[in-house]
């Protein structure tokens, strides 16, 4: 084409290209590839900060609850025993060493007090002196005189039935006393001399695994759960066949929270750990 100068028009290059087929049918697949590979290590990142969310949150609960226990078999005033789950309202015994759904601690909360005057065998409350002492007896707690033996040579230990508040508070016992205390110097009162016989209130109170749940119950009826998605149905053994009073646990959980990436925590921290009981009451 010619102008009318009889020139050809001048032809600019914009410098402006586009892709042809060939290219396109490359670059596509490289972006996918390039994608992909972006999409799924980012995945693997989430994945993994999800196992270890899940896991920490796991040892953390775990952790907590058997310092609770470790501490309250520290200061259970009797060896511990096994038990299994709750069943119509009792805590059968697990004979041997385990292992059991459950144990049993007995709590010291508070003493030494003194028993206020004599009583029979066939009593069935008793008081005491508190001495200005102010505890909170319930119903449910145990009453303990370690220096009195029943016919069977063990400390006298009867459950608190009722509580009658007083300058000396008469505590309901289960049953009869089964053995006479003297408190003064004959069965009756007498003149020669004042024998203090001490008297403690402790706790009964059992662990025990129900469904997925370390549950804590005491002897008043008060019940928490300190664990849940529990993996391990029978936790506690007696492992020192020579000394009762080391309790053996084996406690293994769980954190369902990320259970869509399949993630848990199982046998963490806390395997066979043996903890003694340190508590003693004085006769």
């Amino acid at each position: 084409m010619f102008t009318l100068s009889g020139q050809s028009p001048i032809r600019r290059d914009s410098g402006r290209h586009g892709f042809t087929l060939v290219e396109l049918m490359v670059a596509i697949p490289v972006a996918l590839l390039v994608f992909l590979i972006v999409f799924t290590l980012a995945s693997a990142g989430m994945n993994l900060v999800a196992r270890n969310i899940s896991t920490n949150l796991a040892h953390l609960n775990s952790l907590t609850s058997v310092q609770r226990l470790t501490g309250e078999v520290h200061s259970s005033v009797v060896e511990p025993w096994l038990t299994g789950t709750l069943t119509s309202g009792t805590f059968p015994l697990v004979s041997g060493t385990g292992p059991a759904a459950g144990v049993g601690l007995n709590l010291f909360v508070a003493g030494p007090f003194a028993v206020h005057n004599n009583s029979n065998a066939n009593n069935t409350s008793i008081a005491i002196e508190l001495n200005g002492a102010v505890v909170n007896i319930q119903p449910g707690m145990h009453l303990q005189i370690p220096s009195y033996q029943d016919a069977s040579g063990v400390s006298i230990d009867k459950t608190i039935t009722s509580v009658t508040n007083g300058t000396f508070p008469n505590l309901g016992i289960s049953g009869t006393l089964g053995v006479t205390i003297v408190t003064q110097g004959g069965t009756g009162g007498g003149s020669n001399g004042t024998q203090i016989v001490p008297v403690y209130i402790t706790l009964p109170v059992n662990y025990y695994v129900s469904g997925q749940s370390l549950i804590r119950r005491d002897a008043c009826g008060n019940a928490a759960t300190v664990l849940q998605n529990v993996l391990t149905p029978l936790p506690f053994t007696k492992p020192d066949t020579t000394n009762a009073r080391f309790l053996g646990v084996h406690l293994g959980a769980s954190n369902p929270d990320y259970s869509n990436r399949g993630f848990r925590s199982t046998n963490m921290l806390i395997d066979n750990i043996s903890v003694p009981s340190r508590s003693q009451l004085n006769p």
